[in-house]
């Protein structure tokens, strides 16, 4: 930078007045295009002291060492210098060591990497190098006002930071991270740090008052200038130290995210769906007395800052370099891509447009699968498009149940039952509407002509009901099928009416299995979870013990794609190559090694790994996650990646996946609409319209009312935090157009 002006310096004075210069452009967002062997540097740094920053920096070193890296750490708070004390190696130290001598000297002339080493002191034979300021004495006291400033905001021509960083990336350390400890608050010896050559700074602070403003000027500063390797300076936050009261940390907590969330608003990402999330960025420590009262770092609190470390790991390369794919490798890629778009098209997440060939193979086998089987469990409650009907169709197909109440879309593909359809529930409706028990009596009639095919409906459906319980009490002396219901959440239609029919005969189902099936009948009853939560029953205690929630792990919900994928022989061929293992069968495939080939570990630093971002991106406000959503970002990312040239060896690049969320939102949107489109109508309105922020206060809906926001909470569409404000999750936030200000 030699011809730099005066405001194109790395000043304070210059970056405190300017706006975030954009576009904004990560290195987390370019790790797969972006490879350096250069060290990562990362710049610890706080407005004030008393935070922690120098016990961050030195905890995250280790973590980092425990992590296989080597570690270079700086003392650049050359005011108030104390990181050899917190490793326990001020010993060690000598009077004419240290980064101010070291600096002086690399003003005037070059040294050899040798000569430079033997001012950075070991720490317990580990792959851990302290560089100490020097000793605080009256010659560093002196030394410090030979130092020239000026020089540290050269270009490369005799800029003594500079040379020094190029000589200890090419030592024969071969440091895969330098750590900086910054002097506090607005400085001119912490600026070059700040401003220039780091690829992360972590901004430690705790979220007084007193320290908003401030702050908030330092975070636009860091995003006013590009750094020395032309990229936007990665920001991370730690929160310390924090009352260790759960309650009042988590609302210190949630302060900072909120201020954070706020900072990072002009920042804005390559990709303009995916914010920068405050939550992801910030790490938040408690106070413990056994951190305060350690005069160095303790292997007890190591994992305290293992997020940080991770923060680190996650924007270096891997350990074996990823190399750009020769034509015949992307040719071979190009056909995988296709062979997976084909077999993701076929699926549809939609089990009742799925033939019976792909409900036996996509089929996965959930950890809560022996316990769906256990004649105990009756009534299956699920969240729509988590799976219900998909194990539906596997009890009737694979199980040979035999079914009372089918999905509108499935009754074409089981014409031999006698099933019902919304005539037939609309008919008995307005035939019996006198009888209060008349649905109870639909059911006993729908489970008799299930069992026994020579009993007619028209024959019985007039007879009183103890007639009905008497023939069914005849039938228990013979193997009786396993009875299966679903279909009850669709069909009935979106008015007054309709809702209330439909809450009716699934109260009616309940009496009839109450009163007639229990311990006597198998079968399993699927409900919608909210209809489960809304009918009224006399007692629901009742049904406790019999019910299950159908909730996703994140192995088996991901093993949804891994399935898919274990299918194609594209793909199995790729996995041979890659894994080693022979013509390896479908069932063969080990999902996680599935998994890294197709997406790789990490999607960014941002959010460390690729399974972690689907969970998260994937989930509704009450953490439930749709399969039919997950297929709809699968087969998005395919079809947009599959004739592209790439750099790297992942299948399915994270640029891609994240391009693909405005359509699993809008989807997801539109799904709410129409299934809850009349009782959700006034919410969704202002949502789209008025509401332009997450989280947001009750209050700023206007006369909304509290029946929607309770059936809003209920299907995952809104979160009550814990400050009482209602947060919209990732998944429905970017198809309503809404930006995060704080955590959801």
């Amino acid at each position: 930078m030699p011809n730099e002006t005066q405001q194109e310096l790395p000043l304070w004075a210059n970056l405190l007045e300017q706006p975030v210069l954009q576009p904004t452009k990560f290195l987390s967002e370019n790790l797969e295009e972006h490879f350096s062997s250069a060290p990562l540097a990362v710049t610890f740094y706080s407005l004030r002291g008393g935070v922690g920053r120098t016990t961050a920096l030195a905890y995250t070193a280790l973590a980092l060492v425990k992590a296989g890296k080597r570690v270079i750490c700086i003392d650049s708070d050359l005011e108030a210098p104390g990181l050899s004390d917190i490793f326990g190696l001020r010993e060690q130290e000598t009077s004419d060591k240290g980064l101010v001598p070291l600096l002086i000297h690399l003003e005037y002339e070059d040294m050899e990497p040798p000569k430079v080493l033997e001012h950075i002191l070991r720490y317990k034979d580990e792959d851990l190098y302290v560089l100490p300021a020097g000793i605080l004495n009256t010659e560093y006291a002196r030394a410090l006002r030979w130092l020239d400033m000026e020089a540290w905001y050269r270009g490369d021509q005799r800029n003594p930071i500079k040379i020094l960083m190029r000589i200890l990336s090419n030592s024969q350390i071969q440091p895969d991270v330098i750590l900086l400890d910054a002097r506090t608050g607005i400085s001119q010896t912490n600026a070059p740090f700040l401003f220039d050559m780091s690829d992360m700074v972590v901004v430690c602070l705790y979220p007084h008052p007193q320290a908003e403003r401030g702050n908030e000027l330092v975070v636009q500063a860091l995003g006013a200038r590009k750094n020395y390797a032309g990229f936007t300076t990665e920001t991370r936050f730690i929160l310390s130290p924090l009352p260790a009261a759960p309650e009042i940390f988590n609302a210190y907590k949630e302060r900072g995210i909120t201020w954070i969330q706020k900072w990072l608003k002009p920042y804005q990402p390559q990709n303009t769906f995916e914010e920068l999330n405050a939550e992801e960025l910030t790490h938040a420590i408690p106070y413990t007395e056994l951190l305060a009262g350690s005069d160095t770092i303790e292997s007890k609190t190591l994992n305290i800052y293992a997020d940080v470390a991770t923060w680190i790991l996650d924007l270096l390369p891997p350990s074996l370099p990823i190399k750009a794919a020769d034509n015949s490798e992307s040719e071979i890629e190009k056909e995988v891509l296709a062979e997976l778009l084909s077999l993701a098209q076929t699926n549809t997440g939609v089990a009742e447009q799925n033939d019976l060939e792909k409900v036996k193979k996509f089929f996965v086998k959930s950890s809560q699968y022996e316990k769906l089987l256990d004649n105990k469990t009756v009534f299956i409650i699920g969240r729509k498009g988590t799976g219900k009907t998909e194990l539906f169709r596997h009890f009737i197909d694979i199980k040979q149940a035999k079914p009372l109440a089918i999905p509108k879309q499935l009754q074409d593909k089981y014409p031999s039952y006698q099933i019902p359809n919304i005539s037939t529930y609309q008919e008995w409706d307005k035939q019996f509407q006198a009888d209060d028990a008349k649905w109870r009596r639909f059911w006993l009639i729908q489970t008799l002509i299930s069992i026994d095919s020579s009993i007619k409906k028209e024959e019985v459906q007039s007879l009183p009901e103890f007639e009905l319980a008497a023939q069914l009490d005849g039938l228990m002396n013979v193997s009786l099928p396993l009875l299966v219901v679903d279909g009850l959440d669709d069909g009935f239609g979106s008015d007054t009416k309709g809702l209330q029919t439909r809450l009716d005969v699934i109260k009616g189902l309940l009496d009839f299995w109450y009163q007639y099936a229990q311990q006597k009948i198998p079968m399993k009853i699927f409900i919608r979870y909210d209809l489960w939560e809304k009918v009224i029953v006399v007692n629901k205690s009742h049904f406790y013990g019999y019910d299950e929630r159908l909730v996703w792990t994140m192995e088996d919900y991901l093993k949804v794609i891994t399935k898919i994928a274990a299918q194609s022989e594209e793909f199995r061929k790729l996995y041979a190559k890659e894994s080693g293992v022979v013509n390896p069968l479908p069932d063969a495939i080990e999902w996680e090694k599935a998994w890294n080939l197709l997406f790789g570990e990490r999607i960014d630093s941002k959010n460390a790994y690729a399974k972690n971002w689907f969970w998260k991106r994937l989930a509704d406000a009450n953490d439930e996650h749709s399969v039919r959503l997950l297929l709809v970002l699968f087969k998005t990312a395919l079809e947009s990646e599959k004739n592209e040239i790439k750099r790297t060896r992942v299948l399915i690049r994270s640029s891609k996946l994240k391009d693909a969320l405005p359509t699993v939102s809008q989807q997801a949107i539109t799904a709410l609409q129409e299934e809850y489109g009349v009782e959700l109508a006034d919410l969704l309105r202002q949502l789209e319209k008025t509401i332009q922020t997450t989280p947001f206060s009750e209050t700023e809906l206007n006369g909304v009312d509290k029946s929607e926001l309770d059936l809003a909470r209920t299907i995952g569409l809104i979160k009550v935090r814990s400050d009482g404000r209602l947060a919209i999750p990732d998944l429905y936030r970017i198809s309503l157009n809404m930006s995060r200000q704080g955590p959801g």
